[in-house]
């Protein structure tokens, strides 16, 4: 019960297992909070689509939840990023139970000349 008022431990931007995610991330990604799971966010790996290899990824999100918004956003240089969601093509979600789901999507966008960086993006909609 301590737990639950110590905002340093439950609080949304808290962060006790010390992993670099905050409370409210762990929650939507569906990550334990008081585990450093070494996991990657986002498990990119080539695979056949639309009758070409394309960069894939596999993400789990908690998608039930109403106050967040998940994105993929791309960015060249670690700067400035945009909001590529046109550029996905979602291809299966697996329902893992208690609302996380594992989405796949594919890049269908131009092959990149360059490197291109993925992040997900968390918005907080309202309370």
């Amino acid at each position: 019960a301590n737990q639950l008022t110590d905002a340093t431990i439950s609080g949304n931007l808290a962060d006790p297992d010390e992993d670099g995610l905050p409370n409210m991330l762990e929650y939507v990604l569906g990550r334990h909070p008081l585990e450093d799971s070494g996991d990657a966010l986002i498990e990119p790996s080539y695979g056949p689509f639309d009758g070409q290899q394309r960069l894939r990824l596999d993400y789990r999100v908690r998608t039930m939840h109403p106050f967040y918004r998940v994105s993929l956003e791309t960015s060249l240089d670690l700067v400035v990023w945009e909001d590529q969601a046109d550029q996905f093509e979602e291809d299966g979600v697996v329902s893992l139970g208690d609302g996380l789901q594992e989405i796949r999507v594919y890049w269908i966008g131009p092959q990149p000349s360059e490197r291109i960086h993925v992040r997900l993006r968390v918005d907080r909609i309202s309370d």
